[in-house]
């Protein structure tokens, strides 16, 4: 698949593979912490069957909720270059989190599919390349979370890369802004700037549809949630009660993934590893393949060829619509977070691909 093509099925899932990360922290909490981060059951930043069909997205991460005419944006997806950044794990980086939009243009997605088919180049120049080839896009809008203490007194158009960014929500930690920029259709051809233009003109409902607060952790968007109680199949088709793992463990290590991410990929050998070092000690894996589905076998036997590949023995399960209220409160592909024997969750949660040494150290403090 195409890079570009990866990045238009990121805007219609609202999903990302995240990259592994670099000396990752995760969300590090006590238990005492977790317990008060997990009393937000008041939060805005959930959304009913009907909602989600009408088309509002959810990024509990950056603490937003806004109105996305999915019919709009889904129609005009070839001309789309979206991405997830920021990392919640990293306490260096000012972006906490954060989601983008830019239009991008016909000859440029034939420029960037003729650059990820050069296998002569390395990574360095990929990147760099593309960062040329990417700078005539047309911003759309970008919402962002930055670390407060790491960007006052600083210009956040640097940061965000748009010339308009309005402060949405703000307190002692962090600052999540709304960035724009000025209607431009300079450059752009008949149905690109038409695209364009219908894209921008939803732009401004999407900002008066905005529901903002606090950034929520993982622990605090599920921890009103009674995982233990939802049920799903396995890859054979098996019905799992995610409480029967659970209670059976000192810890369970939750690992959702997808077939398409190579991060995700990356890390199922690690992760395979791992619980079978592991599983003396108490602790189990359970996966969770983001992009399986209960009743069809859309994906099913990428994922088992994938595990096998991997030596992965333990249970995996598919997207049901318990699954789906665990997925959509995730930043992203791969996400990884822990839960106790009385079905709460506990210590770090990670989001991107991580190596066994991080999940071990992570499991074996909580052992601890």
């Amino acid at each position: 698949m195409k890079r570009w093509m990866a990045l238009l099925l990121c805007v219609l899932m609202l999903a990302s593979c995240t990259p592994k990360a670099e000396n990752p922290t995760g969300e590090q909490t006590t238990a005492g912490e977790t317990a008060q981060k997990q009393n937000r059951s008041d939060t805005k930043i959930r959304r009913t069957q009907e909602e989600k069909d009408k088309g509002w997205k959810i990024f509990p991460d950056m603490g937003v909720k806004y109105l996305m005419d999915s019919a709009v944006w889904k129609a005009n997806g070839a001309y789309l270059y979206t991405d997830l950044v920021g990392n919640t794990s990293d306490e260096k980086s000012k972006v906490y989190s954060g989601s983008h939009y830019n239009l991008i243009t016909s000859k440029m997605n034939e420029a960037l599919n003729a650059l990820y088919a050069d296998k002569s180049l390395s990574e360095k120049e990929l990147i760099a390349k593309e960062a040329e080839i990417l700078k005539e896009m047309k911003p759309l809008f970008g919402v962002y979370t930055l670390r407060k203490a790491l960007v006052e007194g600083k210009d956040y158009g640097e940061i965000t890369r748009f010339p308009e960014n309005e402060i949405l929500f703000e307190d002692e930690e962090y600052i999540t802004l709304m960035a724009t920029a000025p209607y431009d259709e300079k450059g752009l051809d008949g149905e690109e700037k038409t695209a364009y233009k219908t894209l921008w003109e939803d732009v401004k409902k999407i900002r008066k549809s905005m529901v903002v607060e606090r950034p929520l952790t993982l622990a605090e968007t599920l921890g009103s949630l009674n995982i233990g109680e939802f049920r799903s199949l396995d890859l054979e088709g098996k019905e799992v009660k995610l409480g029967d793992i659970f209670k059976e463990n000192k810890v369970t290590m939750v690992n959702i993934w997808a077939t398409f991410c190579p991060p995700c990929r990356e890390e199922l050998p690690d992760i395979a590893k791992l619980g079978k070092e592991m599983k003396e000690k108490g602790v189990a894996v359970l996966g969770i393949v983001g992009d399986t589905e209960e009743g069809t076998d859309e994906n099913l036997e990428e994922a088992k060829k994938l595990l096998n590949d991997a030596k992965a023995e333990y249970v995996n399960l598919v997207r049901s619509e318990n699954m789906n209220t665990i997925i959509e409160y995730t930043a992203g592909y791969p996400t990884t977070f822990f839960v106790n024997s009385e079905g709460k969750i506990i210590g770090a949660a990670f989001v991107g691909g991580q190596s066994e040494e991080t999940f071990k150290k992570a499991i074996e403090a909580l052992l601890k």
